[in-house]
């Protein structure tokens, strides 16, 4: 007889089914499939009855409203609907449970609307390097904002300092924003016409600065948001070779919105990162520029190596002062070339193939200029060429 009375409920719960239920296409990728997998009478309100896959483990949100709540053949155990609760879809296949609705109870199918999804990309590139003492400087590139299913209010933004230079060395941090071209492109750097978000922050000891403001996101526009900071450096020394890089970490967590979710769960970097060079660097990668004052202080041309002992990460060789240099991490610079040797030109150039480690090759022009030996076969111009190679370590040079 108990049998024969949740018979009866069940054809009672289809009439519910077929009363409520509403034809809506979800497209979205917020909806989730969620199988049955509870004991015999079980609640559908409690989450250690739901698995992410058929005949899984228990423990997946309780099928909400863009869900697929399946019953099938791993799910033989009867189910009861105890809470009012609106769902996606409900599939029955291959299964011999009943599924029973309380009285009292209202289950809802495909009658939710989708709530709006803010997706957090890039484009463009960082700048490559940038000098010790920089104000109003383009992080380059631009981190994208794309709102679906909705209008959706920007509340807060928290970005990452992921690069190498000390967060005290950054500051005055303005975000601005304007609407990606009709390709879904963004400038190279900060255009005209964009609108600042909030007001300049700063980096706090977990290298996290976050900007708060209001950005409006009409459905389906993208907008590009663009990066402007401060590096002040009393020593170009001081942050020389090392980089800036920032990201939104998480944007789930560093993109706050009024309304709907934020995607992805990963860090979005801007490609590339900004190598700090000293003032006046006329080129970090390669040069052939002769250096004939041997007393200004000018770097001609650097080498920036990413090191695995963080005590001579980075080590960087550059010419100055007619001189080669080595600078290891935040350590003094080291003279590398004899006081009687006159360096005019040093080059590196990358010789990296792809998925390969790198390579690089060094060209220097020196002379031997002894004054106690002018005039004498003493006294030569040589130029040496070399070919090193660098190892990796965790998959960096």
């Amino acid at each position: 007889m108990n049998r024969e009375r949740n018979k009866k409920k069940w054809v009672f719960g289809v009439a519910i089914f077929s009363f409520l239920l509403v034809c809506l296409f979800i497209t979205s990728a917020e909806a989730a499939n969620r199988f049955w997998i509870g004991p015999t009478n079980g609640s559908t309100n409690a989450t250690a009855n739901w698995s992410q896959t058929s005949g899984g483990t228990g423990g997946a949100t309780v099928p909400g409203v863009y869900d697929t709540a399946n019953f099938d053949i791993h799910g033989l155990n009867n189910a009861v609907f105890d809470n009012t609760m609106t769902i996606g879809d409900l599939l029955m296949t291959n299964g011999t449970g009943i599924v029973t609705i309380n009285n009292g109870v209202v289950l809802t199918i495909g009658s939710g609307s989708l709530a709006p999804q803010v997706s957090v990309g890039k484009n463009g590139v960082q700048i490559p390097t940038i000098l010790s003492t920089s104000t109003d400087q383009d992080l380059g590139g631009a981190f994208t904002l794309l709102a679906q299913g909705g209008a959706v209010d920007i509340n807060s933004f928290r970005l990452r300092q992921a690069g190498s230079v000390g967060t005290s060395s950054i500051s005055n941090i303005r975000l601005y924003t304007k609407n990606a071209t009709s390709d879904g492109q963004c400038s190279g750097t900060k255009p005209a016409g964009v609108a600042l978000f909030g007001t300049a922050g700063s980096f706090d000891e977990n290298k996290f600065s976050t900007t708060t403001g209001t950005i409006s996101l009409t459905p389906d526009v993208p907008v590009c948001l663009y990066i402007v900071y401060d590096l002040a450096s009393a020593n170009g020394l001081s942050t020389m070779g090392r980089s800036i890089d920032l990201e939104i970490s998480n944007p789930v967590a560093d993109v706050q919105v009024s309304t709907g979710t934020v995607v992805p769960a990963i860090p979005v970097n801007i490609n590339g990162q900004t190598i700090v060079v000293a003032n006046n660097v006329s080129n970090v990668t390669a040069t052939t520029t002769p250096n004939p004052a041997c007393s200004d202080s000018v770097i001609y041309s650097m080498l920036s190596l990413h090191m695995s002992d963080a005590d001579k990460d980075p080590t960087v060789f550059y010419l100055q002062n007619c001189a080669v240099w080595e600078k290891q991490g935040t350590g003094d610079p080291a003279r590398l070339t004899n006081a009687n040797l006159q360096v005019h030109s040093l080059t590196f150039t990358n010789l990296t193939g792809a998925n390969s480690n790198g390579v690089v090759r060094v060209e220097i022009t020196m002379s031997n200029m002894d004054p106690g030996q002018e005039g004498t076969f003493m006294n030569v111009t040589q130029t040496l060429k070399t070919t090193a190679g660098v190892r990796a370590w965790n998959g960096n040079n």
